[in-house]
């Protein structure tokens, strides 16, 4: 059965072929992409056309729930020595020690001392790290040492709700609170017992020039074991690219919709005037919000990533 979502190679073609354009040039068709994506970031904005003040429905398809480990301190065995591909190295472990939020934690080889930045997880067993260790010594121990920050997931835009732990067998586990940074860090300062975190706030990683801000989750007390905890985050959406296998991050019932916001950017652009485009544009904006409501949407209290810290300050 046929789909009715539009890939994003399609809507390119749809607005080169809404600029008069049979045989688009590269850059035409560059032209027309950026145009897609300008479409694109007004649709996820969610401007209720007509509000005054404006208003900005939030669409439920961009709070995915996912989940994260906090975890203690850990420790294993390398499995043979590390295998270096310029510039990483891949390091295994002998049996299970590593998870996905310990991206920006250093792996730290005993025998010698050094340590190497983890930059991404592969299993349980493996991960990437930066730089040469093929060096280092086959069953040398390895340490990664919990400090309470936890790597949140590369599409982390803002908390979509409170966090909370998953079920644990014959575990009786403490609320899970927001608390700003800054009484973290005073807890954090303040004692060295490890247990099941009470509070948690965002912290921003440090600025990378060629990547998008990213985020540690930051608990205290330190876990004095591995808990999940599930997390319902707001996704922050990567730009479409002029492809014949991806989709909008998007409802298959707002495809068109996202289609028409591109037509009216280009016809925007191309006459520096809003016209029949942005006028269907408004009104297709009005059905998907109407749409989104009614089908999908239920009552939430979205916190940003941008709001004001708040809460459980003692």
């Amino acid at each position: 059965m046929a789909s009715l979502g539009i890939l994003s190679s399609a809507m390119v073609d749809e607005i080169e072929a809404a600029m008069g354009w049979t045989s688009p040039s590269g850059a035409q068709s560059a032209w027309a992409l950026a145009r897609l994506n300008d479409g694109y970031d007004r649709f996820l904005k969610g401007l209720v056309p007509g509000s005054d003040p404006p208003q900005f429905h939030d669409w439920l398809f961009m709070h995915p729930y996912s989940t994260i480990t906090v975890w203690p301190t850990m420790t294993g065995a390398a499995s043979g020595a590390p295998v270096y591909v310029n510039p990483s190295s891949t390091v295994t472990s002998a049996a299970a020690m590593f998870y996905a939020s310990m991206i920006g934690h250093s792996v730290v080889f005993t025998a010698t001392g050094n340590s190497y930045t983890i930059t991404s997880y592969t299993s349980s067993t493996v991960v990437v790290v930066s730089g040469d260790a093929s060096g280092e010594a086959d069953e040398d121990v390895l340490t990664v040492t919990a400090d309470g920050r936890y790597s949140l997931p590369t599409d982390f835009g803002g908390m979509g709700d409170e966090p909370v732990y998953a079920y644990a067998s014959g575990a009786s586990l403490p609320d899970f609170g927001h608390a700003n940074l800054r009484k973290v860090y005073r807890e954090l300062r303040d004692s060295a017992t490890t247990d099941d975190p009470v509070r948690w706030a965002l912290e921003p990683k440090a600025r990378v020039a060629t990547a998008v801000q990213a985020w540690w989750l930051r608990v205290e007390p330190v876990p004095d074991t591995a808990r999940t905890v599930i997390l319902p985050y707001r996704v922050a959406v990567s730009a479409l690219t002029d492809s014949a296998t991806e989709y909008c991050v998007a409802p298959i019932e707002d495809h068109r919709t996202i289609l028409q916001c591109g037509k009216a950017a280009a016809e925007q652009q191309q006459t520096h005037a809003a016209g029949p485009e942005e006028f269907r544009a408004q009104l297709m904006m009005a059905e998907s919000i109407a749409f989104d409501r009614g089908m999908y949407s239920n009552a939430q209290t979205v916190q940003s990533m941008y709001d004001a810290d708040s809460g459980l300050e003692a």
